[in-house]
């Protein structure tokens, strides 16, 4: 009896150790493939280009839900109202990563829009429900704070996916 409880604290502290080295093991391969992408997540070199400029919430137009980014300069808005040719603006998306101290980890995204020669960039960081939005409908509108679409745009989500993709593998690695 003896014999088998000697045993099996034998067995509790090897599952202890091996716990921790898989944690361990865990966290390297997280910090390898950050080193790999030259961006840490502790590491960002411009930390004022990710800050939050902007809100992105989502609406239900009919029971369906639509990704919005809300535009509250009013200058911004009357020159998307003023572009004659809506076809000649042009947006880019990407997502990234961020790490907050007390949050953890974090997608974020820029949304970049070329009116003629200018371009607006609007940071922010969705809701998980906005985020399947936009992979879903792969389209983004811009609205005014009273909630009025000024525009809305078609989205190539290919890297905007990838990014999700990360997230999901790390959340999954941390949570084990």
């Amino acid at each position: 009896m003896q014999l088998q409880s000697l045993h099996s604290e034998r067995e509790t502290g090897f599952f202890i150790r091996r716990k921790v080295d898989l944690r361990a093991k865990c966290q390297k391969l997280i910090n390898e493939i950050f080193n790999k992408q030259c961006m840490p997540l502790d590491k960002i070199q411009d930390v004022e280009k990710y800050i939050q400029t902007h809100k992105s919430l989502i609406l239900h137009i009919k029971g369906n839900p639509v990704a919005c980014v809300v535009e509250d300069i009013f200058e911004n808005k009357l020159k998307y109202d003023l572009t004659e040719k809506k076809s000649e603006i042009k947006a880019n998306l990407s997502g990234f990563l961020n790490k907050h101290e007390e949050i953890g980890l974090l997608m974020g995204f820029k949304l970049k829009i070329q009116v003629s020669d200018q371009i607006f960039e609007y940071t922010s960081y969705p809701t998980d429900e906005f985020i399947d939005t936009v992979i879903f409908n792969e389209k983004i509108f811009l609205i005014d704070e009273k909630m009025n679409q000024i525009i809305s745009f078609k989205i190539l989500t290919d890297q905007f996916v990838k990014t999700k993709s990360e997230l999901d593998k790390f959340k999954k690695i941390l949570n084990k």
